[in-house]
Formats: structure tokens, sequence, C-alpha cells
């Protein structure tokens, strides 16, 4: 540790032993030692000199450039009722828009037929649950 910040070994030892830690790494999405100081978190990520300055520019345009999806904290009955149906709808348009020659239709018709599966239900639901979370 240095500052509080982890360093990365360079040793003999260390590249024997951790050799496939980036497997692990990617787990954590990155090394948190902070909750308080960001300029520690990022020199934790950036401490290998060979990838500074790539890693600092990827978490400042993270920081700007990066959303989160809305999260719901409720319970959402019909997700849970409809998962597996949807779940494999899901899958079923992914297919279908990316092998199809007239994407616009396909997606139109497939999302139409997926919310009368029930994901009308759930995104008005979820829409419920967020107001009432968030109050908007």
């Amino acid at each position: 540790m240095n500052d509080g910040v982890p360093v990365t070994l360079d040793t003999e030892e260390s590249k024997r032993l951790l050799y496939n830690y980036i497997d692990y790494c990617i787990i954590l999405n990155g090394k948190f030692v902070s909750p308080d100081d960001h300029e520690r978190n990022i020199k934790a990520n950036a401490a290998d000199p060979n990838d500074e300055s790539f890693t600092i520019k990827s978490i400042e345009l993270a920081m700007k450039n990066g959303f989160e999806i809305p999260r719901v904290e409720a319970l959402i009955q019909s997700e849970a009722k409809y998962y597996s149906v949807l779940s494999n709808k899901d899958n079923e348009i992914f297919v279908k828009v990316i092998t199809t020659e007239d994407f616009d239709a396909v997606y139109d018709a497939e999302v139409e037929e997926y919310m009368r599966m029930g994901g009308e239900e759930v995104m008005n639901e979820k829409r419920q649950a967020y107001r009432a979370q968030y109050g908007s």
C-alpha cells in the first residue's frame, strides 16, 4: 500500500501466483479503496504505470458520459410472473432483429408482441413503483 492505495506487485513470484488476477478483477470492475475519496479510487485503478494515462482517461470519460439504469427497489410481481416467457422472447427478438434485412418492421412487430405477452404490464408496474420510490 502507498498512501492507502494498493500498489501493483511486479515480481516474478506475483506474476506466477497472480497470473490471472485480471479475470478476478473483472468481477469487481476495478479497485475500490474509499467511499469518500474519488481520487484514491482513480489512483488505485491507475496504479500500473504502463496503463496509467489510458486508465485515467477511461475513468474520466466514464464519469462524464456514463449512465445508470434507474433502479426500482420494490418487487415487481408482473416481472416475476412473466419472467420466463419475456426472457425467451427477448432472446428471440435479439436473433430476429440482427438477422433481418427489414430491421424497423421486424423490431416494431416483435416489440408489439413482447408488450402483448406481458411486457406492458411489467412496464406499467415498474413505472408505478418508480414514481412511488422517487416521487415523479
